[in-house]
């Protein structure tokens, strides 16, 4: 581990001892630190921005995610990975308060709802992605799972004509 990424989670640890033991009840710590793990890129931190770390005093300003939805759907991403999708859903409804946000994070959502067999949820959310991106295959391709799984042989097949019609034409533009 580099010297940056070992400082940073030691200011965490030592700054917010006193935090620590709510966040790990809230599963932040470690969502914390996969975060700056994994979606930052530590090598070329400021000195600046280790003091803006040391200044975080409460877990009540992190709390306030709804200021930063990018923040909160990369946190939603993590819990999603863990599999803890009750956390995971309450970020990205964060995310949903921005539009350069929405669109991914209803994509994101229809597909947690369709793995956990809520199907009119998944519905919904997939095709309010594809409403916002059209373009977009991935909602188009779970709509047509979604149909799949339910039974809905007519919707299913219309999906997926309307993947292939998608997958076609971008690969006709990349020629």
């Amino acid at each position: 581990m580099n010297r940056t990424k070992q400082k940073i989670k030691t200011i965490i640890t030592e700054e917010h001892s006193s935090q620590l033991h709510v966040w790990h009840k809230l599963g932040w710590k470690n969502a914390t630190l996969i975060y700056l793990d994994e979606h930052l890129d530590f090598q070329y931190i400021s000195e600046h921005r280790i003091e803006a770390l040391k200044r975080c005093q409460t877990s009540a300003e992190v709390a306030q995610l709804e200021n930063y939805p990018e923040l909160s759907f990369n946190i939603g991403l993590l819990f999603m990975k863990n599999k803890n999708y009750q956390t995971a859903i309450s970020f990205f409804e964060k995310a949903l308060t921005d539009e350069s946000t929405k669109a991914k994070t209803h994509k994101i959502l229809g597909k947690i709802y369709l793995e956990q067999g809520q199907y009119q949820l998944a519905q919904e959310n997939l095709i309010l992605a594809t409403e916002i991106i059209p373009t977009d295959e991935q909602p188009v391709k779970l709509l047509a799972k979604l149909y799949k799984e339910i039974g809905d042989e007519t919707n299913y097949h219309n999906q997926m004509l309307k993947y292939y019609q998608m997958k076609f034409m971008f690969q006709s533009f990349n020629l």
